[in-house]
């Protein structure tokens, strides 16, 4: 079974991440309604981070796929290296 290497850098991936922006901003928009603790700031800057987060965890170890051949994934590798 041949592995379909995602495309990356592509406007649909700017369009995932503005999304997250936008959605957010909305959180924390409400929040700041409210008077709660984390605002507006807050949330957009940290949902938009995990949103670029995992966009480079999907896109950006597409070079370790190989067709037809076993290839260890950097991210767990990395990750068990941290673990240890």
């Amino acid at each position: 079974m041949p592995i379909s290497e995602p495309t990356g850098q592509s406007l649909s991936q700017f369009a995932e991440l503005g999304i997250a922006f936008l959605l957010s901003a909305v959180i924390g928009l409400e929040r700041e309604i409210r008077h709660k603790s984390a605002g507006l700031r807050t949330y957009t800057v940290v949902g938009t981070a995990v949103a670029l987060f995992l966009l480079i965890s999907k896109y950006g170890f597409t070079n370790v796929l190989v067709t037809d051949r076993i290839v260890l994934d950097a991210r767990r590798q990395h990750l068990q290296f941290w673990l240890r």
